[in-house]
């Protein structure tokens, strides 16, 4: 999945003829670049059931196969929602409230 986000980057990298840098400990920028692009399924932790979506308010679980399915982070980001009886998030990103 990393990959194909590196790849999707650097075709957008090209297409405008940007530099590709790194932001060294600077991760917050990484953040914002990816909260740009997934906002619209951004989730922050219910104090009921799970997670609900930002924008329609939806209950969601992050998937147990996810490295921050032990964490329960307050926020974050699905990359890939993976449809079963429930939707759950396989691929995310953790969020500070900071980068919000």
């Amino acid at each position: 999945m990393l990959l194909m986000l590196q790849l999707a980057a650097n075709a957008v990298f090209d297409r405008h003829k940007l530099d590709v840098v790194s932001c060294g400990k600077n991760t917050a920028r990484v953040q914002k670049a990816i909260l740009s692009g997934f906002f619209s399924h951004a989730a922050k932790k219910d104090p009921q059931e799970g997670y609900r979506t930002l924008v329609d308010s939806q209950i969601v679980y992050i998937h147990p196969s996810s490295a921050l399915f032990n964490r329960q982070p307050d926020w974050f980001v699905p990359i890939i929602i993976a449809f079963c009886l429930t939707p759950l998030y396989c691929t995310l990103s953790n969020l500070l409230s900071t980068v919000l």
